[in-house]
C-alpha cells in the first residue's frame, strides 16, 4: 500500500450543472422551466462524464493496491486475492466502464 493515501480510493463526481434553491425560488416560471430543461439535458447527456470518472476511480484502485486491473482479476480468479468490499467495487467499476464503452449501460 502506498503511504499518504486514504484507506479507500474515492472519486467524487461534481454535478455538471447545479442551481441553488435560493436562486430557483427567485426565478419566474419561464426561467424555472428553462433551468429544469438545462438540468435534465445535462443529466441525460451520455456518458455524462462517467467514463472519465470511472477511469480515475479504477486508476486510484490500481495505485492504492499497486497492481493493474488485469493483475487484480487474475489474482481473484486464482484465489490469491479475496474479494473484499474494495475489490468488489473495483470489479464493478470495471464492468460499468466496459458497458458504457459498449453503449449498453442504462441511463
Amino acid at each position: 500500500m502506498l503511504t499518504g493515501l486514504s484507506s479507500k480510493p474515492r472519486i467524487v463526481a461534481p454535478m455538471r450543472k447545479a442551481i441553488r434553491l435560493s436562486d430557483f425560488r427567485r426565478f419566474n416560471e419561464a426561467e424555472r422551466t428553462a433551468a429544469l430543461h438545462e438540468l435534465a439535458a445535462s443529466a441525460g447527456s451520455h456518458p455524462n462524464g462517467e467514463l472519465t470518472l470511472l477511469d480515475a476511480r479504477i486508476r486510484s484502485f490500481e495505485i492504492h493496491y499497486e497492481m493493474t486491473s488485469e493483475q487484480m482479476r487474475a489474482r481473484v480468479a486464482g484465489g490469491q486475492l479475496s474479494e473484499t468490499r474494495d475489490i468488489a467495487s473495483w470489479l464493478m467499476a470495471l464492468d460499468v466502464r466496459r458497458r458504457l464503452r459498449a453503449g449498453q449501460a442504462r441511463p
